[in-house]
């Protein structure tokens, strides 16, 4: 009787514990399908194009970036940003707002490989201004 109490008890935490984790998985995989367009496109072939679009023009290619952000050129920029100095040799930022957003793409067959893109906001829109491409891991 002892031996059947138990099974029955052990029987019925299995089928809780089953349709607890059924439930879990129903819910992240509605936050997976939430997320899913969320999810950036990631580069796989012919990255040498994104130097001739836009910003807006990349997106609708290549997809959401990995990373995006948006800052103002100043005197004090990190060193993975410093070869944007070399556009602006008169150090006209110091005398008007110069906005850049930098576009961080992976692609490669285990997406090992980044590209990272500043754009810079001419004539209404965001044009290309450099491209840097490294490997996951690379130090700077």
């Amino acid at each position: 009787m002892y031996c059947n109490s138990f099974s029955i008890f052990l029987a019925s935490g299995i089928v809780s514990l089953f349709l607890c984790c059924k439930g879990a998985g129903d819910s992240n995989s509605e936050i997976k399908s939430k997320t899913d367009t969320l999810k950036p496109c990631l580069l796989q072939t012919n990255i040498n194009t994104i130097d001739s679009l836009t910003l807006p023009e990349a997106i609708q290619r290549f997809g959401k970036p990995v990373e995006m952000n948006e800052f103002q050129i100043d005197d004090e920029l990190p060193i993975d940003r410093m070869g944007l100095y070399s556009f602006f040799p008169n150090k006209e930022y110091r005398e008007k707002k110069i906005m850049i957003t930098e576009c961080i793409w992976s692609y490669g067959k285990d997406l090992n490989n980044n590209i990272t893109v500043w754009y810079i906001f001419e004539k209404n829109t965001w044009k290309f201004l450099q491209k840097n491409e490294w490997e996951k891991g690379d130090e700077f």
